[in-house]
């Protein structure tokens, strides 16, 4: 189940000064997570190098420290590494993953080195529009397999506390995705989204409409949120949704992408109309989105070649860098049908 509980710390880097923050952080992490010295020791050199990388190649970007989660219930026990940045890019991530070629400047061990310390690492990078790397690291050194759902939230600027959450759970065929604005930003925020998100951890066998509707009733003590529910049917190749408030959701595919509207108003606050969900189809090879308003809805995954193949959390990361803003909290879920 991945929850609020794993929302990542991001670190804005816009020189080396950042990599000590970014390792520390890391170290940290792998500590809690019970790593050996050796492997923390590892966990260290790959933060320095991606840091030094979006330093001195990207010009600036950010680095998400974060605890790996599985929507199926599975704990991985591991964490991650996700750097961001909108530089010059990559024309040949590959050339730049021999073992050995220096990033510029920093351990020397390369992109290679990274792959080798943390199997699976996910590069995506083109001209001209920036890189993700996403670096999942587990303790034993073992290849980290990417889940079919990912979420990632950050807080506005000159803020601690993000005020949106999220829930992905999954059981057989049916996904349950749920997205929860709380109105405004800060911990005030936070207080209402993860309260709604808990009425969903409670009770996650209710389909879209009756869930929203449950919180409605139940977080009435705080400020509201806006809040979308998706429930996916693999089996029927079918989604409900239900949302209100001023969320997106999107099912998209290799031809194009089409929303699922949320009705008006604010869930826990005034009197919202019978809510209602409506049943969509899921085309071949479909990804559901949802995002807050922190996201634009400015965006078109068929323009990035090759992503709508990459795990949903180099597709997340994309789409925070290029549609997300920096004057309000912002998250999104990424749901991919076809793993």
């Amino acid at each position: 189940m991945i929850s609020p509980a794993e929302d990542a710390t991001w670190f804005r880097i816009d020189d080396r000064a950042g990599d000590g923050r970014v390792r520390r952080a890391a170290v940290a992490l792998a500590g809690h997570l019970g790593f050996s010295e050796a492997r923390t020791a590892e966990v260290a050199i790959v933060a320095t190098e991606l840091t030094t990388n979006i330093a001195r190649h990207a010009g600036g970007g950010a680095i998400a420290v974060r605890r790996l989660s599985s929507a199926s219930g599975a704990t991985p026990g591991g964490l991650a590494l996700l750097a961001v940045d909108d530089g010059q890019g990559m024309a040949d991530p590959a050339a730049r993953a021999v073992d050995g070629e220096s990033t510029g400047g920093s351990l020397g061990i390369g992109l290679g080195a990274v792959q080798r310390l943390a199997p699976g690492a996910q590069i995506y990078s083109v001209p001209g529009r920036g890189t993700v790397i996403e670096v999942a690291m587990s303790p034993s050194g073992c290849t980290v397999e990417p889940d079919h759902a990912a979420a990632l939230a950050r807080p506005m600027t000159n803020e601690e506390v993000c005020g949106d959450a999220y829930l992905v759970a999954s059981e057989g065929p049916r996904r349950v995705v749920v997205l929860a604005d709380g109105l405004g930003h800060g911990p005030l925020a936070a207080v209402a989204s993860q309260a709604a998100i808990q009425v969903a951890i409670e009770k996650p066998e209710a389909d879209p409409a009756a869930m929203i509707a449950d919180m409605h009733r139940r977080i009435r003590h705080s400020r509201g949120a806006a809040v979308a529910v998706a429930e996916i049917d693999l089996e029927n190749a079918t989604v409900a949704f239900a949302g209100v408030g001023n969320v997106s959701a999107w099912v998209t595919h290799h031809e194009g992408r089409r929303g699922m509207p949320s009705q008006p108003g604010i869930v826990g606050e005034g009197s919202i109309k019978s809510i209602r969900h409506t049943v969509y189809p899921l085309m071949p090879g479909a990804v559901v989105v949802l995002h807050s308003d922190g996201l634009t809805d400015k965006w078109d995954l068929t323009s990035y070649p090759g992503l709508r193949t990459r795990p949903p959390i180099v597709m997340a990361a994309v789409l925070m860098r290029d549609a997300g803003t920096r004057h309000d909290d912002a998250s999104v879920v990424v749901t991919d049908t076809t793993r």
